[in-house]
């Protein structure tokens, strides 16, 4: 989680890792994100949920699916 943050990234650098970390990670149901390609102000909302940090909603989306079962299927990630 103190991972240095990347910067200077062009659009399509960022689109690229994260294509990868998600395809490699599955992170929207593992929460094994990559912090440093995240803002320290990082917030996610939804009508249901309001989470601030990313390492707040790494650990809500890793308690909130099966870690045994739950996958990720990546269709689409460009920029």
């Amino acid at each position: 989680w103190t991972a240095p943050k990347e910067t200077g990234l062009t659009i399509q650098d960022m689109c690229s890792r994260l294509d990868v970390g998600i395809r490699e990670r599955e992170w929207f149901v593992t929460g094994r994100v990559l912090p440093e390609l995240f803002s320290d102000d990082f917030r996610f909302q939804d009508p249901d949920v309001s989470l601030d940090g990313i390492e707040t909603y790494a650990r809500q989306v890793n308690r909130l699916f099966d870690q045994k079962t739950a996958r990720v299927e990546v269709v689409n990630c460009r920029a």
